[in-house]
C-alpha cells in the first residue's frame, strides 16, 4: 500500500505538502 519508506514517516498525509499545510493550520503556541 505504501509507495515508499517516506510514507511511513508522513503517516496519514499523502505527501509533504499536506503535512506542511496541516502544520500551518495549527495554532502558533510559540508566540
Amino acid at each position: 500500500m505504501l509507495d515508499s519508506e517516506n510514507d511511513e514517516v508522513i503517516g496519514p498525509f499523502e505527501n509533504a505538502d499536506d503535512l506542511k499545510a496541516y502544520i500551518k493550520s495549527l495554532p502558533d503556541e510559540d508566540e
